[in-house]
């Protein structure tokens, strides 16, 4: 269980480790965090709470974001390097190639 701000690199490490979450998002300049937590919340991936839960609130936070069906791999299917790899191949496979020293 991870309780964390919506801010991309922590909900990137939570998707990773594909567990449960509680996100509650800050408030930032360009709102980018609570648009990050609309979209989780939309698609089921997290609980989502816009402001910091009471004390008893959080038993039954818990346990809702304990039973959330795991859905992460639609946030990070888990193979992002793997997939890069094959399209830089690609690339560079289908990129014309000139000698280091050919003048432009």
């Amino acid at each position: 269980m991870v309780v964390t701000h919506a801010g991309q690199n922590a909900i990137a490490e939570c998707a990773a480790a594909r567990v449960p979450a509680v996100v509650i998002p800050q408030d930032r300049p360009h709102g980018e965090q609570h648009a990050t937590a609309r979209a989780l919340r939309a698609g089921g991936l997290a609980t989502v709470r816009d402001t910091w839960p009471g004390a008893r609130e959080w038993p039954a936070l818990l346990a809702e974001a304990s039973a959330r069906p795991e859905r992460w791999a639609q946030w990070s299917p888990g193979d992002g390097a793997e997939r890069a790899g094959r399209l830089l191949t690609d690339l560079a496979n289908r990129t014309p190639r000139r000698p280091a020293c050919a003048p432009r």
